[in-house]
């Protein structure tokens, strides 16, 4: 109640159900509706919830630990699937994918003398990065993101992965649609696994509005085939047909309609002259800026930018000047949520699941110093952490009604079953949407919140500043 007003609600009566979980019931000690149960059908949140309740873990430990236990799709889906392939969920999109694809096609890390485990494949990207952009746009409200990586497309990453570990594979580009279904033909009937690159705002389950078609391309397996149609694996094992299949590969123009499928044996890199040249190219992106007009958008000079505008009283870009009203307020501190625990990235900016790539290259020869970069990962792990708790804390109850909703679009875009998913994503979208115009925060609350997120921003970028360094001596 106090945080309430604060914020300017108006105090409300908070029923808990089913042991801890908490449900938005509004005023004077009325029965919640059915209808105001949003969490409802959010089954992985209620996980979520009962985990942290139980271990005192903090949100993206609990999520963090739970999407890593979430087991492989099962053939028995009655789905024609490829003999001996699993469609294992995993933590990040496309590394999970592309390590379901390589243990498919019995591609082996000569470092264990087993598959690639999605932790090592992570670290052999680049695992971390940072970037920073906010977009202004007349009639819109002002947009932010920032990525815990450094790129948005799959490309450059899986890429670095399969050159730092010398995973041999047969890549195919083409600009034709005929051509890029002839070669999934043949992928397909040579009883491979085909790794392709798709528009996600594409796919039927998704709920993206039309304006972000063909601008979010993430990788996906197709791994089976009968006359109704094509059956992928983006987490979970769904059909699409054919006329589908097309339109979401050749969504994403400047992809190519890129495809990948590999041979089976050792990778061919020393798997300790893989790590350090991983390591390198991370420590790399952290101080240039793959392109050099927004040089302080990305790595370490991009967590700058951040820490300075989200602080700042004064100026265009400050966020007391862009996020000037509670609803742009928050739509700003659910973006920090969103992009620290989900978008594009494993749970607290991927840091702590990087860490765990760096705890095990540390016991390679020669690679014992990565365990003192896994204490400054860890550390700034733990500020991602804190951004979110931070986000969590100053949106009150409509932050944890949007995040409500964020995870149970994310249970069914991953797992959703119907011909209506897609439009039940849209509309939990638009409620989330919707939750800002409620948001009455005045400027005295706005500043306090932002000046903790900066103060939190800052911290990361000592940390990771470190870290960098740790880096030199590594590799």
């Amino acid at each position: 109640q106090r945080r309430a007003r604060l914020f300017g609600f108006e105090p409300r009566t908070w029923y808990l159900v089913e042991g801890s979980e908490p449900v938005v019931g509004w005023a004077g000690g009325a029965e919640p509706s059915e209808e105001s149960v949003v969490t409802k059908q959010s089954s992985f949140k209620k996980k979520i919830r009962a985990r942290m309740a139980k271990t005192g873990e903090r949100y993206a430990a609990a999520r963090l630990a739970l999407l890593k236990q979430l087991p492989p799709a099962s053939a028995a889906s009655g789905l024609p699937v490829l003999a001996g392939y699993d469609a294992t969920p995993g933590v990040h999109a496309d590394t999970a994918r592309l390590a379901s694809a390589l243990a498919h096609a019995g591609v082996v890390d000569p470092a264990t003398g087993k598959a690639f485990t999605e932790t090592k494949l992570f670290g052999l990207t680049g695992g971390i990065g940072f970037m920073y952009f906010l977009f202004e746009y007349k009639g819109y409200p002002p947009m932010l993101t920032f990525n815990c990586r450094t790129w948005t497309t799959p490309w450059p990453v899986i890429g670095k992965a399969l050159e730092h570990a010398g995973i041999a594979h047969d890549l195919h580009e083409t600009g034709g649609a005929a051509g890029a279904a002839k070669k999934l033909e043949q992928a397909l009937g040579e009883g491979k696994a085909a790794h392709v690159t798709a528009d996600f705002a594409s796919l039927p389950w998704s709920g993206m509005p039309p304006m972000w078609r063909g601008q979010m391309g993430r990788q996906l397996n197709v791994v089976g085939r009968d006359d109704d149609g094509w059956v992928v694996d983006t987490g979970s094992l769904r059909r699409l047909d054919d006329k589908t299949l097309r339109a979401v590969r050749g969504a994403v123009k400047k992809e190519k309609h890129r495809l990948l499928t590999f041979e089976g044996g050792e990778a061919s890199a020393d798997p300790v002259a893989a790590v350090r040249a991983a390591l390198a190219h991370t420590a790399h992106t952290f101080r240039n800026a793959p392109f050099k007009n927004f040089a302080n958008n990305f790595g370490l000079a991009g967590l700058a930018k951040a820490s300075e505008l989200i602080g700042a009283t004064k100026g265009a870009k400050s966020w007391a000047k862009v996020f000037d009203s509670g609803p742009f307020a928050f739509r700003a501190i659910y973006r920090v949520f969103e992009c620290a625990m989900i978008e594009l990235t494993p749970p607290a900016g991927g840091r702590p699941f990087y860490a765990d790539f760096l705890d095990d290259a540390a016991r390679m020869d020669g690679l014992g110093a990565l365990t003192e970069a896994a204490q400054h990962v860890r550390a700034s792990g733990a500020m991602f952490e804190q951004l979110a708790d931070q986000a969590l804390e100053a949106g009150g109850p409509l932050m944890d009604e949007a995040v409500a909703l964020t995870e149970q679009i994310d249970e069914l875009r991953r797992h959703g079953e119907g011909d209506d998913v897609g439009t039940q994503v849209a509309g939990l979208l638009e409620a989330r949407t919707a939750l800002a115009e409620q948001c009455t925060l005045d400027a005295d609350a706005r500043a306090e919140v932002y000046a903790g997120l900066a103060e939190t921003f800052a911290a990361i970028h000592a940390h990771e500043s470190a870290f960098v360094e740790s880096l030199d001596a590594a590799s």
